[in-house]
């Protein structure tokens, strides 16, 4: 990955040129990420069940970092693992659910750009196929008299997902381009979520603990039939849908999870269903529409 130092360009008109002692940046009116703007994607998304204090937790970072869900700079993944008690310091038998709130690398590369500072950038894979095989970002800020490097080695990050296993350079680009924005530019980028590509690895694999609380039993035979079972129910539901329903799907980018719960919020009612797609599908156009302008 390689980028070339891009020509300066006049604000557009329009906005707002805030001024301060860092460097300027443009704020646009129309790409402002608010409050109703958050709680219509968790709407739309199925994530309606978070608790308040889950969905203030993601409303409060989306909103300080101006990050836009739809968009996809930011998204949040609940996920179950064990914790400490507060009080005796042990383990907790009992699972508790966790709210991971997630960005992506090129919202690092954007803000970089946005900050004014950001004079290029490249990232490659050096010694392949050894130990020490790794990620090199560089990037060249502008004030500084040498460019900044910053590695990555795939052993600490290589998690066992279908994406590290098909496309490990890849991966490992990402967080090396991630992790050095955040370094040389932590006045913009400082305090944001990290991406997926650094973290999601802890969440879905076993917990690093569970020496401590004691091996989770294996599925018995009857439960693994049981999980088949609904599964294949599942699937058989998803593709029982009208053929509308799931162009709208389609269209949407939505996962099957994602499908799944969207359904049960509207009691697998296809013309409830398609009227809250059109209207998810409507507000998207609209605000391609006004960004166009």
């Amino acid at each position: 990955m390689t980028t070339k130092k891009k020509a300066k360009k006049e604000p557009k008109k329009g906005t707002e040129l805030v001024v301060s002692e860092k460097p300027v940046a443009i704020v646009e009116e129309k790409d402002h990420v608010g409050e109703s703007l958050i709680l219509q994607y968790l709407d739309a998304f199925g994530f309606s069940y978070l608790t308040k204090a889950e969905k203030m937790q993601f409303i409060g970072i989306a909103k300080a970092f101006q990050l836009n869900p739809f968009k996809r700079e930011i998204h949040c993944v609940p996920y179950m693992t064990t914790v400490k008690n507060p009080v005796t310091g042990e383990w907790k038998k009992e699972k508790e659910r966790k709210l991971s709130i997630i960005t992506g690398y090129e919202v690092y590369i954007n803000r970089a750009e946005r900050s004014g500072r950001l004079d290029g950038w490249n990232v490659k894979i050096v010694d392949e196929g050894t130990p020490k095989c790794r990620a090199v970002v560089t990037i060249h800020r502008k004030g500084w008299g040498h460019p900044m490097e910053h590695e990555v080695f795939l052993r600490e990050f290589r998690k066992e997902t279908k994406a590290w296993k098909e496309m490990p350079f890849f991966m490992l680009k990402k967080v090396a381009i991630a992790q050095g924005m955040r370094l040389a530019f932590p006045d913009a980028v400082g305090g944001m979520p990290y991406t997926g590509d650094e973290i999601m690895g802890d969440i879905i694999e076993a917990d690093a603990h569970s020496e401590d609380v004691g091996s989770i039993p294996a599925e018995t035979p009857e439960e693994l039939a049981e999980k088949t079972r609904a599964q294949a129910e599942a699937r058989e539901k998803l593709d029982g849908l009208s053929s509308a329903v799931k162009e709208g799907f389609r269209i949407l980018g939505y996962t099957d999870k994602t499908m799944w719960a969207f359904c049960n919020k509207f009691g697998w009612d296809d013309r409830r269903i398609m009227s809250e797609i059109n209207k998810i599908v409507d507000v998207r156009e609209a605000s391609k529409q006004e960004q166009s302008k």
